[in-house]
């Protein structure tokens, strides 16, 4: 018999004060939960100048913004933040949340933060993007897109096929800097960005184990004010998106020819592989109600691949996986394939038959929602930094209303069978996109699966 998993809401005792948010008259939102009596805390800024709102001309602009933020600001240098932070026992590290936010995070002891959330305030405020600390990471930058496609091959397709589901729009944009626009990436044009999405009302401040008003005064006393008259803000051109669900367009497909035995040098029997993904439209984050049902019908997919609950930590892996990327009012969802070449066309074609066939019963629902819960929690939840990023984003439209743990935890408990054969027919009543990399001339085309006329 399946056993119900309900988590409670992260670190909760008797000593949990709740969730408390403020909005403030320049527009910036405060949230905390001050969870336990933990000697530990976490502070994050996050400001919505996620990938989909770089200019069309300067792909992965939002990834330099990350790497060029706690660089260096007028008060303070690269070394006089990095010390004052590690000196305050503190860690830090930025975020990207479903190409919407881009975060800072601290974390350290709970008695010891304000010296470095002022260096988060600081550096939001008063960024200096010095064109030479932008060039000591341009070599790292292209590393790091190198490495994905070596070190998380199933997360490399999922992001180039949401470039395809969403080409030429917004959605589209590249979270990480592609090597042709690596060099046309200034600091200039760094701080037009910053004053385009840096606005006041752009910023959410989050924090865990901290007293809520400590933390509205630090901000509001921060040595430079966050003035939403300031010149460069009233003079920025602040980015505006279209209906995101406008945005998705099925049938592209792309494919990477590579050796990949020859291209990573890592691999000594000379061994090749292809990867595959495959995604239809979904539901976004927005509507709690949908986000659950695309949780679960992600996990109903993998309960059909016989796919068991894993943390993706094997750098090697082989077979289908579902995969559910959501944004606010659109996303993707379907599943990656990773295979020896000699055998990728008919675990391709298996996989997508499976998921053609896809129906839920009581017993796979259930199983799917138990598996639903346990990814969530995991996955947002857990770990305290993944909470602090999960309370800055849950906050809805330009209020203080918020979504919560256990708001997502019942939704994913009431999702329906009807709920998701819904789903699944609004999905396979569009074209999917694919993404192949590694050995792929055998591979069939979309029309050729039957996925596109």
């Amino acid at each position: 018999m399946l056993q119900e998993f309900v988590p409670e809401t992260p670190r909760q005792n008797q000593k949990d004060s709740g969730i408390k948010v403020t909005k403030l008259l320049n527009g910036t939102r405060v949230i905390t939960h001050d969870a336990d009596d933990s000697p530990l805390c976490a502070i994050g800024l996050y400001a919505e100048a996620g990938a989909k709102f770089d200019p069309a001309n300067k792909p992965g602009l939002n990834f330099v913004l990350r790497w060029g933020f706690l660089c260096s600001n007028f008060d303070s240098s690269m070394f006089q933040i990095d010390r004052t932070i590690r000196s305050q026992g503190a860690s830090y590290e930025h975020q990207e949340i479903a190409k919407r936010y881009i975060g800072f995070k601290v974390e350290g002891r709970r008695d010891l933060w304000k010296a470095p959330f002022e260096h988060l305030i600081s550096a939001a405020t008063v960024p200096r993007f010095m064109e030479q600390e932008i060039d000591r990471y341009r070599d790292h930058m292209d590393a790091i897109s190198e490495e994905q496609r070596w070190q998380q091959p199933r997360d490399h397709c999922i992001e180039n096929l949401e470039q395809l589901a969403f080409y030429r729009e917004p959605l589209g944009n590249p979270r990480l800097v592609p090597a042709y626009a690596n060099d046309d990436i200034s600091s200039a044009v760094l701080q037009q960005q910053w004053a385009n999405t840096f606005q006041p009302s752009r910023i959410v401040i989050a924090g865990i184990n901290v007293n809520h008003d400590e933390l509205l005064a630090a901000y509001e006393n921060a040595p430079f004010p966050h003035d939403v008259a300031a010149p460069h803000f009233k003079r920025a051109a602040v980015p505006k998106l279209g209906p995101e669900a406008a945005m998705y367009q099925g049938g592209m497909e792309k494919e990477l020819s590579e050796k990949r035995y020859k291209e990573m040098s890592t691999k000594p029997h000379l061994n090749n592989e292809t990867i595959v993904a495959v995604g239809w439209r979904g539901y976004g984050s927005e509507n709690v109600a949908e986000y659950a049902v695309g949780l679960v019908a992600a996990q109903l997919l993998d309960v059909a691949f016989e796919d068991g609950i894993r943390i993706p930590l094997s750098g090697i892996d082989r077979g289908a996986r579902s995969y559910f990327s959501p944004f606010s009012g659109v996303g993707t969802w379907g599943f990656t394939v990773r295979e020896d070449p000699k055998e990728a066309t008919d675990a391709l074609r298996q996989a997508i038959a499976v998921y053609q066939g896809l129906k839920p019963t009581k017993i796979s629902l259930a199983a799917a929602k138990r598996r639903a819960a346990v990814r969530f929690y995991h996955d947002r939840t857990e770990v305290r930094r993944d909470y602090l990023d999960f309370l800055a984003s849950s906050l809805i439209g330009e209020g203080t209303t918020r979504t919560s743990v256990q708001d997502i935890l019942k939704a994913i408990e009431s999702v329906s069978e009807t709920d998701v054969e819904k789903l699944l027919s609004f999905s396979k009543g569009q074209a999917p996109c694919m993404y192949a990399t590694g050995e792929v001339l055998q591979l069939p085309s979309l029309r050729q699966l039957g996925l596109r006329k």
